[in-house]
């Protein structure tokens, strides 16, 4: 008897387009920061990563795939843990909700679709700032105040791009492809 494969060659080959899309629009840095973090479309990436796979899938893409390799290109191996593995980790929370998001009514979609990146940005906000007291020897404020810089600007960009991708018809060609 055959067993389904934790992973098709399908989900592979999709994932590995979308990581390298998405450490594309990681290299399209818009300020870069001295300790790295720059103003990006990551997370843009992540969040269509997100609404592709299931949590677990998303984790690996994410966390795994896309945290190393980033951690690796960036030269900041050394901050993986906090920086990329646990920072990138809260994507998977929109994976939770993406056949709501995909296929659910537009009226309930897009709100959940905000309320789930917010969670992942939080996640990520708190975990590069955790990296910056314990890392780089920062204060609090110091860190909030020096993440904020990037992080912030990079979650509008997304928040923009996520509701292009909401009112298009791009969210039915992914929910067809991946559902």
């Amino acid at each position: 008897m055959l067993r389904k494969p934790m992973i098709t060659i399908k989900e592979m080959t999709l994932m590995a387009v979308l990581v390298a899309i998405t450490i594309a629009l990681d290299a399209i840095k818009l300020l870069p920061m001295i300790n790295g973090g720059s103003i990006n479309g990551a997370m843009i990436g992540l969040a269509l990563i997100a609404l592709s796979f299931s949590p677990i899938k998303t984790f690996i893409a994410t966390s795994l795939i896309f945290g190393l390799l980033t951690a690796l290109l960036d030269g900041y191996l050394a901050f993986y843990v906090f920086d990329y593995f646990f920072a990138l980790s809260g994507f998977f929370i929109i994976s939770l909700f993406r056949e709501l998001i995909l296929k659910g009514d537009k009226r309930v979609a897009i709100p959940t679709l905000y309320v789930a990146f917010f969670f992942a940005f939080l996640v990520r906000f708190t975990s590069h700032v955790i990296s910056g007291i314990l890392y780089f020897e920062v204060d609090f404020a110091g860190s909030v105040a020096y993440n904020i810089t990037y992080l912030a600007p990079s979650f509008l960009l997304t928040l923009i791009a996520l509701s292009f991708f909401m009112l298009s018809n791009l969210r039915n060609q992914i929910a067809k492809l991946t559902l």
